[in-house]
């Protein structure tokens, strides 16, 4: 949300300048005599002239514009993501922070170092700490997660963080690529009903020869 009010606040700056600009060269270009350079407001004075807050125009601009007013004040007031995380410390005195950048990137080089895990992200946010890894062929998601949790937990223990944030944990298994997949549209069962058949086949098939033999 912060980069958005940036660049919001520099769209609106930039459309506000180049608003001056024109409105400074039409100015002059009405003073001395000369047609409209850029914008053609001759017919736009006459359009304001003739509407009245009782037309349909009017009042569609105003609700567009308290919207978008509204919108701003959304944006401008609305807590962003933390910039530092504040950290304890037995000094008298002294206040410990982290950036949230390097918390991150603490607790995603933490999660990789977990047997299984081979990728993670990280991100902090203002009450939880989001981790989402990725784990090996061939491993549990269950014990991968309840491993990289305990480990995460640890880290945050010695990290010693001011405010307590929610830890949440989400690891995703890579499939193992050495285990035969089925052919699509085929169930399991159809390879028992198979094997049931030539079993059948080969039962009745015995009986006949019996039945020759005799």
């Amino acid at each position: 949300m912060r980069a958005f009010v940036r660049i919001l606040c520099v769209v609106l700056a930039v459309a506000i300048a180049v608003a001056g600009v024109l409105t400074v060269i039409e100015v002059i270009a009405a003073a001395t005599g000369h047609d409209p350079v850029f914008v053609k407001w001759h017919g736009l004075v006459s359009d304001l002239a003739s509407n009245q807050w009782k037309t349909a125009a009017p009042r569609v601009t105003a609700i567009i514009l308290i919207l978008v007013g509204l919108l701003l004040l959304f944006a401008g007031l609305r807590r962003g993501k933390p910039a530092t995380v504040s950290m304890t410390t037995s000094a008298p005195g002294v206040d410990l922070s982290t950036t949230r950048r390097s918390l991150q990137r603490a607790l995603s080089a933490t999660a990789v170092t977990v047997d299984g895990i081979t990728d993670a992200k990280a991100k902090v946010k203002r009450r939880a700490l989001t981790v989402r890894a990725q784990a090996g062929s061939g491993v549990g998601r269950d014990d991968a997660q309840s491993r990289l949790t305990e480990r995460l937990q640890q880290r945050l223990d010695e990290l010693s963080l001011a405010e307590r944030r929610r830890l949440k944990v989400a690891v995703r298994t890579t499939p193992d690529k050495g285990a035969p997949e089925a052919p699509a549209g085929v169930e399991s069962g159809s390879d028992d009903a198979t094997e049931e058949s030539g079993n059948t086949a080969a039962t009745v098939g015995a009986g006949t020869n019996r039945g020759e033999a005799s």
